[in-house]
């Protein structure tokens, strides 16, 4: 079932409004606002008044990101993806220059960009602002006569604390620093890590620009908080636009950014995308219709891995940082002694780069509630995030570039957002995951010999890695094996994908990642069903189309009846295989022609004997029999989709119907690549 639209009346709209059911009104000002948006240390220099559609991005960014907060996904959170995760949000927005904002390309822009961003399905109504609200109003000036050369987005975690340490220290250029202000409880972590930048910068002290959101605490509901990262680039960009400035600057590692699913539990929206290249590319084109110029915003990180990062830290003396950057996803469950959790996917990926640069020395290993190697992990998520990540990370390092890319089918979508030769970052991608896929297996294998008489005494706890990589038992993760996977011309096109390949499927479902499914039969049903929307298949047709000759046809008190649908079945496939040859004789395609030409001898003999044939009855349960084998294996299908789609899962599941008759009958029909 589709979920109901979610209406969110922003500023003057909300006016006289309240927030009920599907509705959320919410006022940025007047008396008691639901949000106040505040940016700190901006220079008073450097202040000049902002154009108006600049000042209207920064407006929308802030209801897009607290809405993003108010509405449930539908699940647990990020560990339990369900069928209501992707939200259709509908905002009423009021806006300075409203001639602007209903332009085409601009609302596309900010639509698309923000629908890959959070997964969620955008649509904006704009209306003209009576009295807006003036931008002083959000901002505390600051008295610095620092002019920056570079706008750089700081979350105070490893990847943009390596960011601010290239920029600051080891390029000694004067930069401004945005931060987002999440949540009180880094206040002190990021204040130290102020303090110590400004002691090594080799330039200009650094500007730092605050920004918080205060809200009315009954507006807290959903933590994923996938729209961050609109909020976060469009306060940078309109720094930028006050330092006379065209660009702005992330800084995460490759492996992050580009959002391979590394395991079951982390992918597509599940995993942040807040500096995938096409969100960075959807930014720069939104921000260059505002600006009217040619706006970049850069990954300064792309083609490092975070081992790289951490190198580059310790490289430029600043090694000391590390111990104070934070980043753990579960910041609610952060103490003085534990400031990370142990158990997210952004810590392991965290400790594992820490110790393959040899750089354990710089942080306790207390930091971590869990610890990498050798703490216990209870059954469940946490378990095999870790198992999944470990044995993806032991089959991409032994891939070859076509293996790669066909168990990560993504990247041919990468690499329309990167410019240049898409060769090129194919291969840079392909290179970049080798490299940080062999330095797991390096912390692996030197923790096995550290640890060597406590592996073979197995006296580490039994949920540690150290005894998972001896115990596939535990090891959750189901993933293509290498072994498996087969050379392929390129990554199929479609947003919609249902093919097989190799011993298994490749499945893409509205444009999310490329996956590959275990084999099933139940995929091989799904597939004819597609390929024939709104159909109604017997038994006996599916069987026929999916099996053969070998297809066990079910018979019984309408014994007679069913042998007739069996004749129709093949006649009706022998009339289609005509059509086919026709079609590829016309095209001279001879290696095509040869295996039609085969199967139309293979179903000619099947009409004959299915003429001919005669067997006993046995009854109506033979019928249910293959009813509820037919049914159970479409469903078994629809879990194996699941656990890495859920949406997809939904979709088939709602428009297919199951008994004896099958028919997949979707509202709207999906061009898939079968």
């Amino acid at each position: 079932m589709t979920p109901a639209t979610k209406t969110i009346l922003c500023g003057e709209a909300a006016t006289s409004k309240r927030t009920h059911g599907s509705t959320l009104c919410l006022r940025n000002a007047g008396k008691n606002p639901d949000i106040h948006l505040q940016i700190d240390d901006i220079s008073r220099a450097l202040m000049t008044n902002l154009p108006h559609q600049m000042v209207d991005l920064i407006e929308i960014a802030a209801f897009v990101y607290v809405a993003d907060q108010f509405f449930p996904r539908g699940g647990s959170g990020v560990e339990d993806m369900g069928a209501n995760w992707r939200r259709p949000l509908h905002f009423e927005i009021p806006v300075r220059w409203l001639d602007f904002w209903r332009r085409d390309d601009v609302t596309t822009a900010l639509r698309e960009t923000l629908s890959f961003l959070s997964e969620d399905e955008y649509e904006f109504t704009f209306r003209r602002y009576e009295k807006p609200p003036p931008i002083d109003g959000y901002l505390n000036l600051a008295d610095t006569d620092t002019r920056p050369e570079q706008v750089v987005l700081f979350s105070g975690g490893l990847d943009s604390l390596g960011g601010a340490v290239e920029e600051i220290v080891a390029a000694g250029r004067p930069v401004a620093l945005v931060h987002h202000q999440a949540t009180t409880k880094l206040i002190n972590r990021h204040r130290m890590l102020r303090d110590m930048l400004d002691e090594r910068a080799k330039g200009p002290r650094p500007l730092y620009v605050t920004v918080r959101i205060n809200k009315k605490k009954n507006l807290n509901h959903e933590y994923t908080q996938r729209t961050r990262s609109f909020l976060y680039a469009s306060l940078a960009a309109s720094i930028a636009g006050m330092c006379g400035l065209h660009c702005i600057r992330f800084y995460e590692n490759g492996t992050v950014s580009l959002n391979l699913p590394i395991a079951r539990e982390v992918v597509g929206a599940k995993a942040t995308r807040t500096t995938h290249p096409r969100v960075l590319a959807g930014f720069a084109q939104l921000f260059s219709l505002v600006t009217d110029s040619s706006f970049s915003v850069e990954n300064g990180f792309l083609w490092k891995t975070k081992e790289d990062v951490i190198r580059g830290i310790v490289d430029a003396g600043c090694s000391g940082m590390i111990e104070w950057s934070t980043s753990c996803a579960h910041t609610w469950e952060m103490t003085n002694q534990h400031p990370h959790c142990g158990t997210c996917s952004q810590c392991i990926d965290r400790r594992f780069a820490i110790l393959a640069a040899g750089a354990g020395n710089f942080e306790r290993t207390e930091s971590y509630a869990v610890d990498l190697l050798a703490g216990p992990r209870p059954e469940g998520e946490a378990r095999t995030m870790l198992a999944s990540y470990v044995e993806v990370a032991s089959q991409v390092s032994t891939m070859t570039e076509m293996e790669f890319f066909m168990r990560f089918g993504e990247v041919a979508r990468i690499v329309r957002h990167l410019g240049g030769s898409a060769d090129e970052s194919a291969r840079k991608i392909y290179d970049l995951h080798r490299r940080h896929a062999q330095s797991i297996l390096r912390v692996i294998d030197e923790g096995l010999a550290i640890r060597a008489s406590q592996v073979r005494s197995r006296s580490l706890p039994e949920g540690s890695l150290l005894r998972m990589v001896h115990d596939p038992s535990i090891t959750g993760a189901a993933v293509a094996p290498a072994a498996a996977v087969e050379a392929v011309r390129g990554d199929p096109d479609g947003d919609y994908v249902l093919r097989r390949r190799g011993d298994g499927w490749l499945f893409r479902f509205a444009g999310h990642e490329l996956v590959w499914l275990k084999p099933m039969i139940g995929y091989c049903y799904i597939c004819e069903l597609l390929r024939f929307p709104g159909k109604r298949f017997t038994l006996s047709e599916l069987l026929i189309v999916v099996h053969g000759s070998r297809a066990m046809l079910p018979l019984g008190d309408g014994a007679e009846l069913l042998d007739g649908q069996a004749r129709v079945a093949y006649k009706q496939r022998l009339s289609e295989l005509d059509e086919e040859i026709e079609a590829m004789r016309a095209n001279n395609d001879l290696g095509a022609l040869e295996g039609l030409q085969a199967e139309r001898e293979q179903v000619q003999s099947e009409i004959k004997k299915a003429w001919f044939r005669k067997r006993s009855k046995r009854g109506n349960s033979d019928l249910n029999r293959v009813r509820n084998s037919v049914s159970n294996a479409i469903r078994r299908a629809y879990q194996g989709i699941q656990a890495y789609e859920p949406d997809g899962a939904q979709h088939l599941s709602s428009t297919t119907s199951l008994g004896f008759n099958v028919i997949y009958n979707p509202a709207e029909r999906l061009p898939w690549s079968l």
